[in-house]
């Protein structure tokens, strides 16, 4: 059987940033669903700054539109820290090509429009742990010898 390269030991650590209940536990049982992966919460866009800076997470789901600090605030400040590596994948209701626009403007790792059912929240769970803990070679992973 061939090696898969990007292959994890550990499970996938992803940072949640929600402000919304309903949609962060969607959103986390979901990930719980989809294998191997580990899931904190926060539900600012000020405790995702210090989260995201202090914290060593594989990977980000960012809710774009929060009050206060928003989404567009957080990468914003993330990606002026050039140190921080931290792919972050923008999951927001908007459709509006302004906000995907801004989001990549801003270095989105992707954007990823919610989705309307529990279904739905599973198959990009499940699309996201294949992606960024099977296939993907994350910041500061050595490769598989």
């Amino acid at each position: 059987m061939a090696k898969r390269i990007g292959r994890r030991t550990g499970p996938l650590r992803v940072l949640v940033v929600e402000d919304d209940r309903q949609d962060a536990y969607f959103i986390m049982n979901a990930l719980e669903q989809a294998g191997d992966t580990q899931s904190d919460l926060v539900t600012s866009g000020a405790a995702a700054v210090d989260a995201i800076r202090l914290e060593a997470h594989d990977l980000v789901l960012l809710d774009l539109n929060m009050p206060g600090v928003s989404g567009r605030d957080v990468l914003r400040a993330v990606r002026a820290e050039s140190e921080i590596k931290t792919p972050i994948i923008v999951l927001s209701t908007s459709t509006q090509r302004t906000d995907i626009d801004d989001s990549y403007a801003l270095h989105a790792n992707a954007y990823i429009v919610k989705p309307y059912g529990l279904d739905e929240y599973d198959m990009i769970a499940a699309g996201l742990h294949n992606f960024w803990h099977v296939l993907a070679q994350l910041p500061g992973e050595a490769r598989p010898g």
